[in-house]
């Protein structure tokens, strides 16, 4: 189980978040929020201001094959992990 902690330094930035039952869009401004994000939600970074920079702090090391690599994927997981049929 991952978990992340997102915030803006410089300028905003979009942060776009489904959990598969809820969609949620954020804006994360320089210096004024962090947001927590809970293992299995997918999240997309857009709408970068010029110079803006985020840091993404996580509760694991990187690992490649622990990552879904497209929104696809995501929500077959989570129809799955409804079912309770994950393999």
């Amino acid at each position: 189980m991952l978990f992340r902690s997102l915030t803006c330094y410089g300028g905003k930035v979009e942060l776009f978040c489904d959990d598969g039952v809820n969609r949620k869009l954020i804006t994360l401004e320089q210096m004024k929020n962090t947001v927590h994000v809970l293992p299995g939600t997918w999240i997309a970074l857009f709408n970068f201001d010029k110079g803006a920079v985020v840091t993404v702090h996580t509760s694991h090391e990187y690992d490649e094959d622990y990552y879904i690599r497209s929104y696809e994927e995501f929500t077959i997981f989570k129809k799955k992990q409804k079912l309770k049929i994950i393999e």
